[in-house]
C-alpha cells in the first residue's frame, strides 16, 4: 500500500512540474542600442550674418598715382541673409567629416565712404554690396565628451574655404560734375571656420566666421573723374549664424 502511494505521488509531480515551469515569467531580451548619430547626408537651411568690408581705392592718371588719390579707405558694414545647401560624408569609424557647401545671400552693406585728397569741397566715393555667393569645401571633426559640465556629443568643429562672388557697387561723388554708379560682379576666395551642433537627429545650429577677398577691379568713370582710373581692392570679415535640416538620407 505504501509503495502504491509513493508511485502515485511521483506520477503527480511528473505531470504538474512542466505546467509550473510554463507559468514562470520569461525575461525579455535587452532593447537594441539606438543607432549612432552620423553627419553623413545632405542638408538645407537659412542663415543670417553681419559683415565688415574694407575697400581701398588707388586712383591713377597717366600711368602714375593721382595727386587726388583717396586719403582713406571706404569701410561699409551691414547685415546679410540667405540660405545654404550642402552634403557631408563622415568617414566610417572616425570623427572626420568631409563636405561641400554653397550659399547665396542678399546684403545691405553700405554707408562706407572715402575722401579724395586735394579737393575742396571734397570729392569722395562710396562702396556698397547687395548680394554675395560662395561654393566651398568643408573639413571637420565630430567629437563627444564633456568639459566643465557641458556635453559636446554631436558637435562638429570645421574649417571651410573656396570660391566667392559679390556684386560690388562704387558710387563716385564729384563736386561740380555729379554722381556716377558703377556696379560689377567680383570673384575671389573665402576661408574660415565654425562650430556646428546637432540638437536633433535632422536639425543643426551653427556659428561661423569667414574672411573673403574679392580681388582688385579697375573702374573708368565717364561722368565724374574722366581720365582717372580707379583700382579697388575689396576684402570682408563676416560672422554668420544658421540652422540646417538634413533631408537625405530620410
Amino acid at each position: 500500500m505504501r509503495a502504491i502511494r509513493y508511485a502515485l505521488l511521483v506520477a503527480a509531480l511528473g505531470v504538474t512540474q512542466p505546467s509550473f515551469a510554463a507559468d514562470l515569467p520569461v525575461k525579455a531580451p535587452p532593447a537594441p542600442p539606438p543607432p549612432a548619430f552620423s553627419w553623413t547626408g545632405c542638408y538645407i537651411g537659412p542663415q543670417i550674418g553681419y559683415a565688415w568690408v574694407r575697400d581701398r581705392n588707388t586712383e591713377t592718371v597717366g600711368g602714375g598715382i593721382s595727386p587726388f588719390n583717396p586719403i582713406d579707405a571706404a569701410e561699409p558694414r551691414g547685415f546679410k541673409a540667405g540660405g545654404m545647401l550642402g552634403c557631408n560624408w563622415q568617414v566610417p569609424g572616425t570623427g572626420w567629416v568631409i563636405g561641400i557647401e554653397g550659399d547665396g545671400e542678399g546684403a545691405d552693406i553700405n554707408h562706407g565712404s572715402a575722401t579724395y585728397a586735394n579737393t575742396f569741397p571734397a570729392d569722395n566715393y562710396e562702396t556698397r554690396i547687395d548680394w554675395q555667393a560662395s561654393v566651398r569645401g568643408r573639413l571637420g571633426y565630430a567629437f563627444d565628451g564633456t568639459f566643465l559640465g557641458w556635453t559636446f556629443n554631436r558637435t562638429l568643429v570645421y574649417a571651410t574655404g573656396g570660391a566667392a562672388w559679390a556684386n560690388v557697387q562704387q558710387i563716385y561723388f564729384c563736386n561740380g560734375c555729379g554722381l556716377e554708379r558703377i556696379s560689377t560682379t567680383r570673384d575671389g576666395w573665402t576661408v574660415g571656420g565654425g562650430l556646428e551642433y546637432a540638437f536633433l537627429d535632422r536639425w543643426t545650429i551653427r556659428g561661423e566666421y569667414r574672411y573673403s577677398d574679392f580681388g582688385t577691379h579697375t573702374d573708368f568713370p565717364v561722368v565724374t573723374f574722366v581720365g582717372f582710373a580707379q583700382e579697388h581692392d575689396t576684402t570682408e570679415h563676416a560672422v554668420r549664424f544658421g540652422v540646417t535640416y538634413k533631408f537625405w538620407p530620410w
